[in-house]
């Protein structure tokens, strides 16, 4: 098996690491009897892969769609355990994923050969959907005269102050993007689910293949997953009990995960853990040390370099690490904090500015405006949603930026056209 995915063609050695770093833990603590039957969904994830082969162009983009999903499939089991509940654990993931993969399968091989059904420049686009990669960000402002504002500091509660087509792009952006990454104090303030929904997870995610976007949370103390496991905030975020992908950025030890977050975290393997001060450039093995991550909702002992103690996340880590995930396009939807974070750390390939027709009575100031974007982002306008149909987004206007001198880093030739 091994052999063959060496051998067979491009992409394979992703999911040959992937295979590896599972399967070489894992093994030692099942039973002689379950090896088999762990091994056998890694021979179709392998048979999935060699049918696309025979799909007809465009096939590139669908085999490494395919790749991607059979990494992740790999990289999400339960890791190091020992006894029947985690041999359990493990076969009883087996077949749900391998139906997914399956779904999507068909799905991209529906896409790519239905050129009775469809137009070309439908397939096209759900192509280019699946082709865009870097760091989109999003952001929304109300058109306060002297500051671009995020929210009214004269209001009872946060709500959403864009117009309903302003919405609608939201979800088409989510829709086209591997991951929706946002700071804690947005999870906070509205305990969003950051998923896809008005219509675009049919529309968009099951027309290519895509499953909902993985959420990623900046947090550095883990104060979300500690509020909610000691039940100290009013209300419990929706986000870590979906049961959809999560990874949580931190710069905590092991003794701040503490034995009520491992217990939290073991019935809930969809949430990573993720030490943010531990993501740096490889060093000689004398300079590293041994360190527990939780992944996964498994605890792992890695080796990994040695550093000083951190005060923030770094943006660029983040989003290296992302990329080894099979996150390759990253949607950065706030806040204001996380967002001038990205823009100074020179990460943001392209930006989308909504400027709603709301006027805050008392707007919080962001600290972003057009200099930030150009001088410390390294972006320029290509231009607005009032160039063409000004109604298009219900009275907001859109702003789009990119980084670079010309508009070659926009995935569309109309600018309103994408997401």
């Amino acid at each position: 098996l091994l052999g063959h995915l060496i051998w067979s063609r491009r992409g394979a050695a992703h999911v040959l690491a992937a295979l590896a770093s599972t399967m070489v833990p894992l093994f030692p603590s099942l039973p002689l009897a379950a090896r088999s039957r762990v091994l056998f969904p890694f021979i179709v994830l392998v048979l999935a892969h060699d049918v696309l082969a025979f799909v007809p162009p465009p096939a590139s983009h669908l085999l490494d769609a395919t790749l991607s999903d059979s990494a992740t499939i790999i990289s999400n089991f339960p890791g190091r355990g020992s006894g029947r509940q985690r041999s359990k654990q493990i076969l009883d993931t087996i077949p749900s994923e391998i139906g997914k993969l399956g779904a999507r399968t068909n799905r991209r091989s529906a896409l790519a050969s239905s050129d009775d059904d469809q137009s070309s420049d439908s397939i096209q686009a759900a192509q280019a959907k699946l082709a865009v990669t870097g760091v989109t960000l999003k952001l929304a402002f109300d058109s306060s005269p002297n500051c671009w504002g995020i929210a009214d500091l004269s209001a009872t509660k946060s709500e959403r102050f864009t117009s309903p087509q302003s919405l609608d792009m939201v979800h088409r952006l989510r829709a086209g993007s591997d991951c929706v990454l946002v700071g804690k104090g947005t999870v906070v303030a509205d305990d969003c689910t950051l998923t896809v929904r008005r219509g675009y997870e049919t529309t968009v995610l099951e027309a290519t293949g895509r499953d909902q976007p993985t959420r990623v949370v900046l947090d550095s103390h883990l104060e979300l997953v500690r509020d909610h496991v000691n039940k100290s905030c009013s209300t419990s975020y929706k986000l870590l009990e979906d049961g959809l992908p999560v990874i949580i950025y931190h710069l905590g030890t092991t003794n701040d995960v503490g034995e009520d977050i491992e217990a939290f975290l073991r019935n809930r393997p969809a949430i990573t853990l993720v030490d943010a001060s531990k993501l740096l450039e490889p060093k000689p093995e004398s300079d590293s040390d041994e360190t527990v991550l939780i992944q996964g909702g498994s605890l792992l002992t890695v080796s990994v370099p040695a550093k000083p103690s951190v005060q923030s996340i770094a943006p660029l880590l983040v989003v290296q690490d992302l990329h080894t995930r099979g996150i390759h396009h990253i949607m950065v939807e706030g806040g204001a904090a996380t967002a001038l974070s990205f823009l100074r750390a020179g990460v943001v390939d392209r930006a989308i500015i909504v400027k709603a027709s709301v006027q805050f009575q008392e707007p919080l100031d962001s600290n972003i405006d057009e200099g930030v974007l150009t001088k410390e982002g390294g972006l320029q306008m290509l231009g607005t949603s009032d160039d063409g149909d000004s109604d298009k987004f219900g009275g907001d206007c859109l702003q789009y930026w990119v980084r670079g001198d010309g508009d070659e880093g926009w995935p569309a030739e109309v600018l309103a056209d994408w997401p």
